[in-house]
């Protein structure tokens, strides 16, 4: 029986870790963007939105998401929570759009409601905030801090200037 001493296979163990380190030691945060707001259904328990976000990957290797949590404010109220429950993976220098389903809780759904379905408003301010995690130890959970304004009609929402991701 062939023994190798714990301090090799110490120090082969430890080269291996920092050669990962060397690999993904300039990835950049991938960003969240709320890209449309859709309502799905209005009830008498609320109303459901489609929430779909872009997830941004600068990066030259894929981001492995492992889901995530998200607040959203509509005209300076907060509304909803949803949830990133699956996971996914951004490919690199590329963005992925998931859809999220949000229920909004029967007070909240009357001014909602109002706003959404009533004025012939093309486009309300939002804000997102939250987090995803990512499945890659470096970046871990990335912090979601984005407002703008988003149309109703499901085409591309705008970020204010100076808006952090």
């Amino acid at each position: 029986m062939i023994r190798i001493p714990i301090a090799v296979i110490s120090l082969l163990l430890l080269a291996s870790l920092n050669g990962c380190a060397l690999l993904y030691r300039d990835l950049v945060e991938p960003t969240v963007q709320l890209v449309s707001i859709a309502p799905q259904q209005v009830g008498f328990s609320g109303i459901r939105l489609l929430c779909r976000l872009r997830i941004e990957n600068p990066n030259d290797v894929k981001i492995p998401i492992r889901g995530g949590n998200f607040g959203l404010a509509v005209e300076g109220v907060q509304v909803a929570q949803g949830a990133l429950i699956d996971g996914f993976t951004v490919a690199a220098r590329d963005s992925e759009i998931v859809d999220v389903v949000v229920d909004v809780d029967t007070a909240r759904s009357l001014a909602l409601a109002m706003r959404l379905l009533g004025g012939g408003e093309q486009a309300i301010d939002y804000a997102l905030t939250g987090y995803i995690d990512v499945a890659i130890a470096l970046l871990g959970r990335v912090r979601i801090d984005e407002s703008g304004s988003v149309p109703l009609n499901g085409a591309a929402a705008s970020r204010r200037a100076g808006d952090a991701i």
